[in-house]
């Protein structure tokens, strides 16, 4: 089983500085988020849903929770620099993983008319069964 939720964090786009002694790039306000093109957010989960393989060791020993991946999008749309910020463990990390990488064509975020580039978040939950998601949602209700 598994729930996602697609993370609308506050995202910056990011523009090259001007000034050469700056080592991090000066962030842009985004006007419009990127959209992906298969669908939008009901086709982020459609494809996620229908390409989920949940790792057969994580299931037989019970071990789920939030995988959360972020991700770029770049000025043409296209998805790079795929990594986890919160995982849980190896095998449950490289399914997200492969999971994200399926995302491939959305429209690319604009920052006052222009196409910016910008980091995406997007939790994946992973549940072995019913009664595991129940605890794990309990537990952690905020």
């Amino acid at each position: 089983m598994l729930l996602i939720g697609f993370l609308a964090l506050p995202v910056m786009g990011q523009k090259k500085s001007s000034k050469k002694k700056t080592k991090a790039p000066a962030m842009a306000v985004v006007d419009k988020m990127p959209v992906f093109l298969n669908g939008g957010q009901e086709g982020v989960y459609k494809i996620i849903a229908d390409s989920m393989v949940y790792p057969k060791s994580a299931k037989e020993e019970r071990v789920g929770g939030k995988v959360l991946v972020k991700f770029n999008v770049d000025t043409l749309g296209k998805t790079f620099d795929i990594g986890i910020v919160e995982g849980i463990r190896p095998d449950l990390d490289q399914e997200a993983i492969r999971l994200v990488k399926l995302l491939k064509k959305w429209s690319p975020a604009l920052s006052k008319g222009r196409k910016v580039r910008v980091e995406m978040k997007l939790p994946l939950y992973f549940f072995p069964d019913v009664n595991f998601q129940r605890e794990w949602e309990e537990k952690n209700r905020k």
